[in-house]
C-alpha cells in the first residue's frame, strides 16, 4: 500500500479517536457505553495495524515510537552519579 493511504488510514482513525474521546467527557451525550467501549478498543487495535503497516516501510521501523531515553554525556570522575 502506498504511504499517501497509510497516512490517510492513520489520520481518520485518529479522528475517531480524538472525536471518542470528547464523547466520553460530555454529559450530553446518551451513549450505550459497552458499545463505545468496544469500538474504542477496534479503533487502537486499526491504530496499531497501521502502525505495523508503516513500521514496515523502509525507514519508518520507529514511526511513532517513543524516544529512547540516553545520559547526556559521561558521567563525572568526581561527585555527584548517575543514579
Amino acid at each position: 500500500m502506498a504511504a499517501p493511504e497509510l497516512a490517510a488510514r492513520l489520520s481518520e482513525v485518529h479522528d475517531e479517536m480524538n472525536f471518542a474521546e470528547r464523547m466520553d467527557l460530555s454529559d450530553d451525550h446518551d451513549l450505550d457505553w459497552a458499545r463505545h467501549l468496544d469500538q474504542r478498543h477496534t479503533m487502537a487495535r486499526r491504530r496499531r495495524e497501521i502502525l505495523a503497516e508503516i513500521r514496515e516501510l523502509p525507514g519508518f521501523a520507529d514511526f511513532l515510537r517513543p524516544l529512547a531515553v540516553r545520559p547526556c554525556g559521561r558521567p563525572p570522575k568526581r561527585g555527584r552519579s548517575w543514579s
